[in-house]
């Protein structure tokens, strides 16, 4: 048996200890006062179940699950069983609540028989001393405790909720039923929230991640990928608190159980690009025609030793000079983006500019600024489902353009008014020139400012972590970006994403440097806009004087 460390060892009274979050200082069951109630979906490896969670808001984390500490972290547990499971179905999420609970009853070892009989009772609505099934397969399931993984956590549906409240114990009822809103603290309470989270970036940081199997067998953790810092002890639901007015925004942290009594991993995993973005969303950045063709005449032919940005002159067609920043061509293999560096396209995102075998021009996408995906995620999408031959990359032009703005803030109002103005019942954007999205996202810019207790830079010694939203700070559009220590050229700027209804932590999972190897990201930097009071009735207002369809 490997020796146990890194866990948090609680010391009961009488001496002796056990790891794990639902004994307290005392020796009872820990308070569940200050928790908030989330659904997590559990795996062995082969089969999943819903489990409903009790615990403090900064045990939970918006971001990859796969590596968790639970017996760490929750306060409460219970298995989910929905209300029309089929009896396979319920097979499959009894196999993963017995191996739930011997790796429960491995981690409360040392604490009173009383109160592990009572957390028992608590989480699986059964005593130990009477649970057949368990006794008899205790040793046939030891394997499968070591497979446990925390595949997500998400929020508690509202008939999940009802559900709920009608079984578990009185004393939870107040969490379960509390975590349906967000908890709007004022102003003065977010920032002194903030100055307490920012205080405890000085503490000593997990580094990689803790796998559930790794904890059972007492394999140390290395730490986690975004730790929720300092956040108050209060109940409420981790989402943006600004939403569309129809309420209409896909939900990051829904989650589906499949057919087959497995889980499809929905957090965005970087070995595997369909999982940050699909084909669909990928046509969607798909740069004009017109456009892509004037970006493919500064590479086509070129073929510079460096495969370094580089500054390009051509002539247009109507006799202007204009420069723009790209890099050769290169083989469109799925890591080709390692080879290039694109830091200087900090000012505002580029474009994937392909072509096929026989040097014809492919397709143009969109990367960085001002959409969510970098340029790694959309290099690997471009080669993995459009298989051009060869690609560059191509910073957006500086200049202005023909609406006073530069090429990525032409974007940025597309973006304003199609998914913040045309989320508003009334105003239909779909059917809109460009040039009037031009003026109705200007006009949403007005309304939406940076609100500068949800907007922290952080610089720090790496690896940096991303912020949990404090309460009040969803934000109707918001903007990422970070420093990066890389392998191949040193630390560059790896560029800005945006996103509309986000929070940092929820956005930062497109950001992927967090979880590739050997990148280690430095100094960060978060905006988020969020809208004045009566947002919605003024461009309710704007839509109706502009005599808009």
């Amino acid at each position: 048996m490997k020796a146990v460390a890194c866990l948090r060892l609680v010391h009961i009274a009488g001496g002796g200890g056990v790891m794990a979050a639902l004994i307290g200082p005392d020796g009872a069951m820990s308070p569940i006062s200050g928790c908030v109630a989330k659904m997590a979906v559990v795996s062995d490896g082969t089969h999943a179940a819903q489990v409903l969670v009790l615990a403090p808001p900064k045990e939970l984390l918006a971001s990859d699950m796969t590596d968790y500490d639970w017996p760490r972290r929750w306060n409460r547990l219970r298995v989910y069983y929905g209300p029309d499971e089929s009896a396979e179905r319920a097979n499959t999420s009894e196999r993963v609540e017995r191996t739930l609970a011997q790796g429960l009853i491995e981690h409360v070892r040392g604490a009173r028989p009383s109160v592990v009989t009572a957390i028992l009772k608590e989480a699986f609505g059964k005593k130990l001393a009477v649970w057949h099934e368990i006794q008899k397969t205790r040793r046939m399931d030891a394997e499968a405790v070591n497979k446990l993984e925390v595949l997500e956590v998400r929020d508690l549906e509202d008939e999940e909720r009802e559900r709920l409240l009608t079984m578990v114990p009185e004393a939870w009822k107040a969490v379960v039923g509390g975590s349906r809103n967000m908890i709007d603290n004022d102003v003065e309470d977010q920032q002194s929230t903030l100055a307490d989270a920012r205080s405890l970036w000085k503490e000593p940081t997990f580094a990689a991640g803790l796998c559930l199997g790794a904890i059972v067998s007492g394999v140390c953790t290395a730490g986690l990928f975004f730790h929720l810092y300092g956040l108050p002890e209060s109940c409420h639901v981790l989402e943006p608190s600004i939403k569309p007015p129809n309420s209409s925004i896909t939900r990051h942290n829904s989650v589906d159980i499949c057919k087959e009594a497995t889980c499809k991993l929905r957090w965005p995993n970087i070995d595997d690009v369909t999982t940050l973005i699909s084909e669909s969303e990928l046509a969607a950045l798909r740069v004009p025609m017109d456009v892509c063709k004037k970006a493919y005449k500064f590479v086509e032919g070129w073929s510079p030793s460096s495969n370094k940005l580089e500054p390009r002159k051509l002539v247009t067609e109507d006799g202007r000079s204009n420069t723009i920043l790209t890099t050769k061509m290169m083989p469109a293999t799925t890591d080709g983006w390692r080879k290039l560096n694109w830091g200087r396209c900090f000012e505002g995102g580029g474009k994937v500019v392909c072509s096929n075998e026989n040097d014809k021009l492919a397709a143009c996408y969109n990367f960085g600024y001002p959409f969510r995906y970098d340029c790694p995620i959309m290099w690997e999408a471009v080669a993995h489902y459009v298989k051009p031959y060869q690609c560059s990359l191509q910073c957006n032009s500086p200049e202005i353009l023909r609406f006073n703005v530069s090429e990525s803030e032409e974007l940025r109002l597309s973006r304003l008014a199609t998914e913040v103005a045309g989320s508003i019942p009334g105003i239909d954007a779909h059917g809109l020139s460009h040039e009037q999205l031009q003026k109705l996202g200007r006009k949403v810019g007005e309304l939406i400012a940076v609100n500068e207790t949800c907007s922290p830079w952080v610089s720090r010694p790496a690896p940096y972590r991303a912020y949990v939203a404090l309460p009040g700070c969803g934000c109707t559009s918001a903007e990422f970006s970070c420093m990066v220590n890389t392998p191949s050229y040193g630390q560059i700027y790896w560029g800005s994403i945006v996103d509309m209804y986000t929070q940092e932590e929820m956005l930062a999972q497109y950001y992927t440097p967090f979880k590739r190897a050997d990148h280690v990201v430095t100094d960060c930097g978060f905006k988020c806009f969020q809208p004045v009071s009566d947002m919605t009735e003024q461009l309710l207002e704007y839509w109706k004087d502009n005599g808009l369809p």
